[in-house]
Parts: structure tokens; C-alpha cells; sequence
């Protein structure tokens, strides 16, 4: 990481491109609907769960450039920063944004789900966790 980088007046810049990048995505995730009609939005939805992770990742990735002296550089250590810090007491988020899946494969542990008992039974992540089919650092990010 270059020196420049570090700087806390790069890194607010940086997260003012990414935040803006973040509400642009929102904003062509709105147009279908507002521009279009249903024609258009039943095509366009066909993209708008990817649209949706990366409005999200955008802005977790300008927190992280805010909140960090070392902001993370790569796809993978934005998502292995977001998972822990979303369930930090000095984050602005509420339940069910804190959710966190942790633990061994098939031993899972579950945090900041809401009120006691979970029920498992309303969900298959444990089970795709398990099989391997998604990690559970991508399910903390989603």
C-alpha cells in the first residue's frame, strides 16, 4: 500500500467515490421501476440481486476507508472487515443488519438473529454453509 494511501484525506476522498458509487447503483436499481413499468422491471430484476450486494459492498467499503488507518484493498478483505465490524456496539447498525454466522462447518453459531429460539427451520444457509456452496463470510456481507 502506498504512503499516499494512507493519508486520512485520500482515504475521505476515496469514500466519497464510493459512497457515490454505492447511491448511483441504488439509483439504476430504482430505474426500471420508476422509468420503465413492469416490462422492463421484470427484466431488469434478473441483475438487481447483484446491483443490491454492490450498493452494499460500495458502502462498506467507504466506511471502512473512514474508519480504518489500513482501509482493506481487495474484494475478500472488505467482506473478512464488514463481517466483524457490522456487529461492533460502536456501529450504526440494528438487528437483523448484526446477523453473523460464526463457528466450524456444522457447528455453527448464530448472533444478533433477534429474539431466542432461532428457528433453523425457516432457512437452508445453515445447510449451503455446510455443503460448501457459500461461505459463510459472503452470507455475513449479503
Amino acid at each position: 500500500m502506498c504512503a499516499e494511501r494512507r493519508e486520512p484525506s485520500h482515504r475521505s476522498a476515496r469514500a466519497g467515490v464510493l459512497l457515490r458509487n454505492g447511491w448511483a447503483t441504488e439509483v439504476l436499481l430504482n430505474a426500471p421501476r420508476t422509468l420503465g413499468g413492469g416490462a422492463l422491471v421484470s427484466f431488469a430484476n434478473l441483475w438487481a440481486p447483484v446491483q443490491a450486494y454492490y450498493a452494499v459492498f460500495n458502502s462498506f467499503t467507504a466506511m471502512a476507508h473512514v474508519m480504518s488507518a489500513a482501509p482493506p484493498t481487495t474484494h475478500v478483505k472488505v467482506l473478512n472487515w464488514a463481517a466483524p465490524a457490522a456487529g461492533q456496539a460502536s456501529m450504526p447498525f440494528v438487528s437483523p443488519w448484526t446477523a453473523r454466522v460464526g463457528g466450524a462447518p456444522g457447528a455453527w453459531t448464530h448472533h444478533d438473529f433477534g429474539p431466542a429460539p432461532l428457528n433453523l427451520g425457516i432457512s437452508n444457509l445453515d445447510a449451503a454453509v455446510d455443503r460448501e456452496e457459500v461461505s459463510p463470510t459472503l452470507l455475513l456481507a449479503s
